[in-house]
């Protein structure tokens, strides 16, 4: 039996063992730990200095529920409810139903597929139509709405589209706020009602 190879690998080892040693008499050592991970690097080994090296970028899931506050305004309000009942159709940013948008959902990209909104016999969702306009963008995409009470309407009397009309008045009025800001045509914290 050749020892050469076991040879080698406990020199390997060793060699190893050795630069870790010198790592900890010298109070510096380089450590994977998640900049989320719940243990502190100087938890690890009280006196000693610590590099923390990143595994990974946190990426945002853009279909995740936004943070709700515990007293949110009306604009948060409105996120959330965007989120709840306008994202499916209109995009998480307000782009649309692009094909960018809809390739978020792995298991069910095609919307207009049998059995899922395409308006035949049997299918389990409402019909909607195979283009649904971007509503929030730069140019202000709501642009044909001279005020928050034209929005508000529109929105009331056609949304959602499977049960127009559906929501309490404080949520259409939430979701009216969220879409006027994200336009840049509200700012945050401004209350809207019906005017008088």
């Amino acid at each position: 039996m050749c020892t050469k190879p076991r040879l080698w690998k406990g020199l390997i080892y060793s060699g190893l063992i050795l630069l870790g040693l010198v790592g900890i008499l010298m109070g510096c050592k380089a450590v994977k730990v998640k900049e989320s991970s719940p243990i502190a690097p100087a938890a690890l080994l009280p006196g000693a200095s610590y590099t923390v090296i990143p595994t990974s970028t946190a990426t945002k899931d853009r279909l995740a529920m936004p943070a709700l506050p515990a007293n949110p305004n009306q604009f948060e309000q409105g996120r959330y409810l965007y989120w709840l009942n306008c994202m499916a159709c209109h995009g998480d940013k307000g782009q649309g139903l692009t094909e960018e948008f809809r390739s978020l959902y792995v298991e069910d990209q095609n919307c207009w597929g049998r059995g899922c909104h395409g308006g035949r016999i049997g299918d389990q969702g409402f019909p909607i139509p195979t283009t649904v306009p971007a509503i929030i963008s730069p140019t202000d995409a709501l642009a044909k709405f001279a005020t928050p009470d034209q929005l508000f309407a529109f929105l009331r009397h056609t949304h959602p589209p499977q049960s127009p009309g559906i929501l309490p008045e404080n949520q259409y009025w939430a979701i009216t706020d969220y879409l006027l800001v994200e336009n840049g045509r509200l700012t945050e914290g401004k209350v809207l009602e019906p005017q008088k």
